[in-house]
C-alpha cells in the first residue's frame, strides 16, 4: 500500500508543479461556462429571464391576403387572440415582436443585433395558402424568410420554429379542404361549375379549426436547469456541464502519463523493481483519480462563488463526485490501455470524449435529442453528471441520486478490470 500512495504522491506533486497546465485545467472551465451561458442568453437565474423569452424578431408582411395578415396576428397577438387560441400565450412569452414595412432597415437591425431575426413574408403568400377561387393546385410557390442573426442562433432558430408551425397549420387546413372539395365534387354533391366560388368557404373553417385546435405547442421546460419562472437558465446548467467535460479530458490527460513514462524509459524502471505491477497501475490510478478530486472541487466552489450555483446537499453531492471522479478516471485509463503510444492515446481521447460531450448534452440540452439518442448517452459519465448535478442543484436527496452513483461505480469497477488486464499482458 505504501508503494500505491508513494506513485500517487508522485503524479500528485508533477500536477502541482505545472502551475501553467492547472491554471488552465482550473480556469478555463469556469471561463467557458460564462461565455457560453452569456451567448446562449442567460447569466443566472436571478434576473428570472432565461434568454429564451422576449425574444426581439421583426416583421415585414409584403402580403395584401388573408394569410399574410393572419401569421402577422398570430406573431402579435391580443388578448383576445389568445383567449381563441390559448396556444398564443407560449409565442407571447417567447417573442417580442414588432412589425415593420422597412425590410432593409429590418434586415440592419438583425445585422447589428438589435434583434434575432426578421421574418419576411412576400407578396402572394395568402395565395401560396389558398388560390383565389380556392382551385386545387393552382398555388404558386411563396416562401416567408427567416433572417437571423448569426451571433443569436438559438434564437432566431426558435422564432423561425415559431412560424414553421403556424404555417404548417395553415397548409394542413388548407389541405383538408382541397380533399373535402374533391370528394364533394366525387360524391356529386358539388358541381365542378360550382367548385371555385364554393372552395373559400369550406376551406376557410378547416383552416381555422386546424389553428384553434393545434397552433403551436413549445416545450421550454427542460429537466434540472429552469429558473423559478419557468424559463431556461443556461448558467446553471453549463456549469456542470463544463465542469464534467474538462474532469473527461483531465482525466484522459492524467492517464496518459503511463504511456508517457514508458516513452522515458521511467516505466520499465518501476516495473523491474521490487514494486509489482498492479502497485504501479493502482498509484497511477489513485494519482490521476486525486487530480480529478482537486479539479472538481475547485469548480463546483468556483461554480458556488462566482455563478450562484449550488449543488444542494453535501452528502449526495461528495459521494456521487466521488464516483463521477472514478468512472471519469476509468474511462482515462481504459484510453491509455487500448493505444499504444501517448500520441495515439490523445487522439482516441479527444474522439471518445467530443463523441461523449455530443451524446451527453454538454452544449445543448439532451432532450433536444431524439429518445434513441438520449439512451445511449447514458454509456458516458458526462450525461450521468449532467443529469444527476442537474437533480442536486433542484433539492435532489441521495435516494433519487442513488441509482447514478451505483451506474458509475459499476462504469469504474468494469473498466479498471478491463484496463488492468490489458496493462498486465503488455507490460509482462
Amino acid at each position: 500500500m505504501k508503494q500505491v500512495l508513494n506513485i500517487a504522491w508522485k503524479d500528485i506533486k508533477h500536477m502541482l508543479r505545472d502551475s501553467t497546465g492547472l491554471i488552465i485545467n482550473l480556469a478555463a472551465p469556469l471561463l467557458l461556462t460564462l461565455a457560453v451561458a452569456f451567448a446562449l442568453g442567460g447569466l443566472g437565474s436571478s434576473s428570472g429571464d432565461s434568454g429564451l423569452k422576449n425574444i426581439p424578431v421583426l416583421v415585414v408582411n409584403h402580403d395584401s391576403g388573408q394569410y399574410g395578415a393572419e401569421l402577422v396576428q398570430f406573431l402579435t397577438p391580443s388578448a383576445a387572440d389568445i383567449d381563441a387560441y390559448p396556444d398564443l400565450q407560449q409565442i407571447k412569452d417567447l417573442l417580442a415582436v414588432a412589425v415593420t414595412s422597412d425590410e432593409a432597415g429590418a434586415r440592419q437591425q438583425v445585422d447589428d443585433s438589435k434583434a434575432a431575426a426578421v421574418v419576411i413574408i412576400p407578396a402572394g403568400f395568402s395565395d401560396s395558402i389558398l388560390p383565389t377561387g380556392g382551385t386545387t393546385g393552382s398555388q404558386t410557390q411563396s416562401v416567408v424568410q427567416v433572417y437571423g442573426d448569426s451571433s443569436q442562433q438559438l434564437r432566431a432558430s426558435i422564432a423561425e420554429s415559431v412560424v414553421q408551425g403556424i404555417i404548417n397549420q395553415m397548409v394542413a387546413g388548407t389541405v383538408a379542404g382541397q380533399v373535402a372539395i374533391q370528394q364533394l365534387i366525387t360524391s356529386g354533391r358539388l358541381p365542378v361549375a360550382q367548385a371555385a366560388q364554393q372552395a373559400p368557404s369550406i376551406v376557410q373553417p378547416l383552416v381555422q379549426n386546424t389553428l384553434s385546435t393545434s397552433l403551436v405547442t413549445l416545450d421550454r421546460q427542460i429537466e434540472g436547469a429552469t429558473t423559478a419562472s419557468g424559463g431556461f437558465d443556461w448558467l446553471t446548467y453549463m456549469a456542470p456541464s463544463m465542469a464534467v467535460l474538462y474532469l473527461m479530458f483531465a482525466m484522459s490527460q492524467a492517464a496518459r502519463t503511463i504511456l508517457q513514462e514508458k516513452q522515458m524509459g521511467t516505466l520499465p524502471r518501476m516495473l523491474v523493481s521490487p514494486t509489482s505491477r498492479s502497485a504501479v497501475l493502482g498509484g497511477k490510478l489513485l494519482g490521476a483519480y486525486a487530480d480529478g478530486l482537486l479539479l472538481m472541487v475547485v469548480l463546483i466552489l468556483g461554480g458556488k462563488l462566482l455563478f450562484n450555483v449550488s449543488y444542494g446537499a453535501i452528502l449526495p453531492a461528495v459521494l456521487f463526485t466521488l464516483a463521477l471522479v472514478a468512472a471519469a478516471t476509468a474511462w482515462g485509463m481504459a484510453e491509455a490501455a487500448f493505444a499504444r503510444s501517448s500520441a495515439q492515446a490523445n487522439q482516441v481521447g479527444w474522439i471518445i470524449n467530443l463523441s461523449f460531450a455530443a451524446l451527453a448534452g454538454n452544449f445543448v440540452p439532451r432532450t433536444s435529442f431524439p429518445a434513441w439518442m438520449q439512451q445511449i448517452g447514458y454509456i458516458s459519465p458526462n450525461a450521468w453528471g449532467i443529469e444527476t448535478y442537474g437533480k442536486l442543484i433542484h433539492g435532489a436527496g441521495l435516494a433519487e441520486v442513488w441509482p447514478a452513483i451505483a451506474i458509475l461505480l459499476a462504469m469504474a469497477v468494469l473498466l479498471f478490470v478491463v484496463s488492468s488486464f490489458i496493462f498486465r499482458r503488455r507490460f509482462a
